[in-house]
């Protein structure tokens, strides 16, 4: 019997598991960074190491928090945490990977996280206005 309760998983822990994207063929190991949860859904940020846009332009990276390779524990690559790419990933995907074995809690970010994620949302050049208002809200009615 799988006792795993997916609203467990911390805010701003880093989790790893195989997912398929919308319009993609194959499910591929991502990283995601869990803001809350709301309505049986883990509410996450992608997190990326193909980190070329932002090295080489100043604007999309200030709209993204950044760790360099090995800074926190969780990342072993230079990574990128998108506040434009909000992915929910429910809380029965989750349930099944753990079942499966493919879900991983990688560690949780430090507690300057938030601060920098919502300078980063503020700095964001990708991200409209009216959806910074939205993502704050949301941030700051997560659970």
């Amino acid at each position: 019997m799988n006792t795993f309760d997916p609203a467990s998983i911390p805010r701003h822990a880093v989790i790893s598991l195989p997912f398929q994207f919308s319009g993609s063929a194959y499910r591929i190991l991502k990283f995601f960074v869990v803001l809350g949860h709301r309505k049986g859904h883990a509410i996450c940020l992608k997190a990326t190491s193909q980190v070329d846009i932002y090295l080489n332009n100043k604007d999309q990276m200030s709209g993204c928090v950044f760790y360099q390779a090995g800074k926190v524990k969780c990342f072993k690559n230079d990574t990128a945490i998108q506040p434009d790419n909000q992915i929910p990933i429910s809380h029965g995907h989750l349930k099944a990977a753990q079942a499966k074995a493919e879900l991983q809690i990688m560690g949780i970010l430090p507690t300057d996280f938030e601060e920098k994620l919502r300078k980063a949302i503020q700095n964001s050049v990708t991200i409209s206005g009216r959806e910074k208002k939205r993502i704050l809200e949301m941030l700051d009615a997560l659970e």
